[in-house]
């Protein structure tokens, strides 16, 4: 899933029922940080601590047009992006408007973070925040998350 599906009812029943998932997350958000509620961070500040692959990779990105594009998605060319990876286990908090009784106060996802590496000038960076129920032990898993969160264009098309 895209953008859309980055939210705690939606993740929350994927990950307890065991379906496998690729959402590409809106941006940043608090993760437990510790047994406390209170004991939380940004997951920026967590993927800081992350370091980076020496595992890259080039994709072509396809160009989007000014009738397509948007504020958060601004107009681009056709281009080749060089990519890096790194991720982590995080712990995603329940946000405070959710009552306790619907679900849980915390759950273990793992997260994919891919920046692209040197972009043109006048182009913005490729970085996509993935979660997902799925192992992130070698490069190679994190690859494939990539590929199958990338893969997600295609269908739609």
């Amino acid at each position: 899933m895209d953008r859309e599906g980055d939210d705690f009812n939606t993740l929350f029943p994927m990950v307890f029922s065991g379906y496998g998932f690729v959402v590409r997350m809106t941006g940043d958000r608090n993760v437990s940080t510790g047994p406390k509620r209170s004991e939380k961070a940004p997951l920026e500040a967590v993927l800081d601590k992350v370091e980076w692959s020496k595992s890259m990779r080039t994709i072509k990105l396809s160009a989007r047009p000014k009738r397509k594009a948007s504020k958060s998605h601004r107009a681009r060319r056709f281009r080749s992006a060089r990519l890096k990876i790194r991720a982590t286990r995080v712990e995603l908090r329940r946000p405070d408007n959710l009552p306790a009784a619907n679900s849980p106060a915390r759950f273990g996802v793992n997260v994919v973070e891919v920046s692209e590496i040197r972009a043109p000038e006048g182009e913005d960076p490729v970085r996509w925040l993935l979660v997902t129920d799925r192992p992130i032990d070698t490069d190679e898993d994190c690859w494939q998350i990539v590929d199958w969160y990338r893969a997600r264009w295609q269908i739609e098309e």
